[in-house]
């Protein structure tokens, strides 16, 4: 579900680790992203496919305020999410893991809705900033980004540049 909600949003994992229950509307399928976990410190609506707000009603737990609350230290889960994308087959250093979903995420939105929506969806200031995000191989394409399903084991193209 944390995977397949920042392929969605585009969101930082700092950003995604801080959403809490009252942020997310499965049926309507957004997620409120608030300022103070934001780099640019501003409030950010994002949409969710289907499939995502399955992947979060499957995990969603009432009794918790956070969606992903950390059960160990954030050295620890870095290591299980480096397993996760190697197993994968997809980058995993340190630049890589989550920041590649959300140039992914942002590719493909620049690639469907144009540049100016991946700027605004990324909440950056500038579309020279949001250009360094987008891959070019993506950019061309017409290609709405697929939903990530977990079952399937996708072969996503990364930027990792």
């Amino acid at each position: 579900a944390l995977f397949s909600t920042i392929y969605d949003t585009a969101t930082r994992i700092g950003a995604m680790l801080a959403v809490r229950r009252v942020d997310v509307d499965l049926q309507r399928r957004w997620v409120f992203i608030r300022a103070e976990s934001q780099k640019q410190r501003a409030d950010q609506v994002l949409r969710i496919s289907e499939a995502t707000a399955d992947y979060l009603a499957a995990i969603w737990q009432p009794e918790r305020e956070l969606v992903w609350p950390l059960d160990c230290s954030r050295a620890t889960f870095y290591r299980h999410a480096d397993a996760i994308f190697g197993a994968a087959g997809l980058p995993h250093d340190a630049k890589s893991k989550f920041h590649c979903l959300r140039k992914t995420s942002l590719s493909y939105t620049a690639a469907a809705y144009g540049r100016a929506a991946a700027c605004d969806k990324a909440g950056h200031s500038s579309m020279a900033m949001t250009d360094r995000y987008l891959d070019p191989t993506i950019v061309g394409t017409a290609d709405t980004p697929p939903p990530l399903r977990v079952s399937e084991r996708p072969m996503l193209k990364i930027f990792a540049g």
